[in-house]
């Protein structure tokens, strides 16, 4: 409740200390007839963004969720931060609302942010939001971006009891249990029913460091080694629902108690408890949180155990050798180009063809074939002598015999090459792909000894720029004039 009044004052100073209405916004003050004139110009776009959160129970959904739009499509700018993290940390954003943010995001990394929204979205975010080792570009998942944030609210309120947000929590919502078991409640405020939406991911990460084991309940925890609960398989077991860990340890020593766990649990869990370490140097039960070494809570590390264990994203995983391609030693924008021919989202005519553009599908650079990623890339007669001069003939050649498709032939490329030379063979798909785009937009003809040597120049000066950029800058001292 306290963190609630706060906010309330919060907006309580904002709306009378600063020239902020509802039509700074773009939203109509339905509850009042009169009309503020006030210059919007006075609000910065973080101003706008966070009274456009604050306020989502004051005006229709339709007409918030354009304010909102019009808010984020003047955030995206790079000295500027689109997700509104401060919020994320107390209230759990509805799912719809994140859908909104995500497909803004999403149009912007595919180069349409304007308002008329126009162009195609090769992959949903969904995919961009995977790992970069499952295919995608390792963005947020904002949901659990979401709840990974809460989950520290969360994670403060179950090993620091005593402080006071925690007593207030405990003595309004869970007098008489603890907060892992405490429930909704009647009439819960919204920041408390953001952090019980948090509470699986708790129970998910966090685990029990071993004392003398009087404090840590016998089932539904996390204290085995494999951090996976022991729950009650049989109607013996209820019998030990008051046990802790403490009673099947031996009384004189810290060690476990082999005869008695033997006569409790069956063998499979016998073995669970006997492979979970008892240390002599350890004397107080503690929750750690498993997704760290120092077991502390950490959003990155609660982000991964959300998406990677409590998800199934299995659907969206792609297979491949992802880190070859990300370990390249190139530009970015050329790691990028040979990412999107293996996501099969290469804007080739032949994928532009199958997402409904009216263009033809003939190669510009040979006019033979049709222009797909194999073609294009590797079987083209023009990029076959590009790749003479750059003297992988060869192993083009070989992965053109064993695989169909462009991402198995790049793949196969890049075990087989050195460091330099993937590098190397990066640049010259990049340079392949400006030849066709001069051709085509430019209506240049690129000669094929002269694709071959600005990859080979533009890689050279990227590597001597971050020659440059990585040496220390000098200290005053140095730069002195005597």
């Amino acid at each position: 409740m306290l963190l609630v009044k706060i906010s309330i004052l919060t907006l309580s100073i904002l709306f009378i200390c600063s020239p902020v209405t509802m039509e700074n916004l773009n939203i109509n003050d339905t509850t009042s007839g009169g009309s503020n004139h006030a210059d919007s110009a006075s609000l910065s776009p973080d101003e706008k963004l966070e009274l456009c959160l604050i306020g989502t129970v004051l005006t229709d959904k339709t007409v918030r969720f354009k304010a909102m739009q019009e808010c984020f499509a003047s955030l995206w700018r790079p000295s500027q931060q689109a997700i509104p993290n401060y919020f994320m940390r107390i209230f759990l954003l509805p799912s719809s609302l994140c859908d909104e943010i995500e497909k803004l995001m999403n149009s912007f990394w595919w180069g349409h942010s304007g308002t008329q929204n126009k162009g195609i979205n090769w992959l949903s975010w969904d995919k961009l939001s995977m790992h970069k080792d499952d295919g995608g570009m390792g963005f947020k998942d904002l949901s659990a971006f979401n709840l990974a944030m809460i989950g520290k609210q969360s994670w403060h309120i179950l090993i620091s009891p005593n402080i006071l947000i925690a007593k207030l929590y405990k003595a309004k919502y869970f007098p008489n249990c603890s907060f892992l078991d405490s429930s909704l409640g009647h009439n819960p405020s919204f920041v408390w029913r953001s952090i019980c939406n948090s509470k699986f991911l708790i129970r998910a990460g966090c685990r029990w460091r071993i004392g003398d084991g009087n404090n840590i309940p016998l089932w539904n925890e996390n204290w085995l080694a494999d951090a996976l609960p022991l729950e009650p398989i049989n109607h013996n077991n209820l019998m030990y629902s008051g046990f802790t860990v403490s009673d099947l340890m031996e009384n004189d020593s810290k060690d476990w108690n082999v005869r008695r766990i033997s006569s409790m649990f069956d063998q499979t869990s016998v073995a669970r408890i006997l492979a979970t370490p008892l240390y002599p140097s350890v004397s107080d039960d503690r929750r750690l949180w498993r997704g760290e070494s120092k077991g502390e809570y950490s959003v990155r590390s609660a982000y991964r155990i959300c998406v990677h264990e409590l998800l199934d994203t299995s659907h969206l995983r792609v297979n491949g050798s992802w880190n070859l391609v990300w370990n390249i030693e190139a530009p970015p924008k050329v790691k990028n180009l040979v990412w999107r021919v293996c996501r099969k989202c290469f804007p080739t005519r032949v994928r532009l063809r199958d997402k409904g553009v009216d263009c033809t599908q003939i190669c510009a650079l040979c006019v033979g074939n049709n222009e797909d990623s194999e073609h294009l890339l590797f079987n083209c007669p023009s990029s076959q002598n590009v790749w003479n001069m750059a003297g992988f003939s060869q192993v083009v050649s070989n992965a053109l015999a064993n695989n169909n498709d462009a991402p198995a032939i790049i793949f196969q490329i890049l075990q087989q090459l050195s460091k330099d030379d993937s590098a190397v063979f990066a640049c010259v798909l990049w340079s392949i792909w400006k030849q066709r785009n001069n051709q085509i937009w430019n209506n240049v003809i690129d000669a094929q000894h002269f694709v071959f040597s600005r990859a080979i120049n533009m890689l050279q000066d990227w590597k001597a720029v971050r020659i440059v950029t990585s040496k220390p800058g000098p200290t005053v001292q140095d730069s002195a004039i005597p």
